[in-house]
């Protein structure tokens, strides 16, 4: 059987304030760094923690 686990999800507000960056700049890593694209969901767009979550850990070993 298929069991889905609840994502956790953020608004454009929450991901800006969590990497501390402006909203606009959000938008801005979006288009220049591969951030992780939005989810439409009940017409709010939201992000999965978990996709930003693995995009800060590869930005991580990107360094190393």
């Amino acid at each position: 059987t298929f069991e889905t686990l609840p994502m956790t999800r953020l608004t454009a507000r929450q991901v800006a304030a969590r990497m501390r960056i402006a909203r606009s700049t959000l938008y801005r890593w979006i288009a220049l760094y591969d951030f992780p694209r939005p989810v439409a969901v009940g017409g709010k767009r939201e992000w999965i923690l978990d996709e930003i979550e693995i995009w800060e850990a590869r930005r991580v070993e990107e360094r190393v």
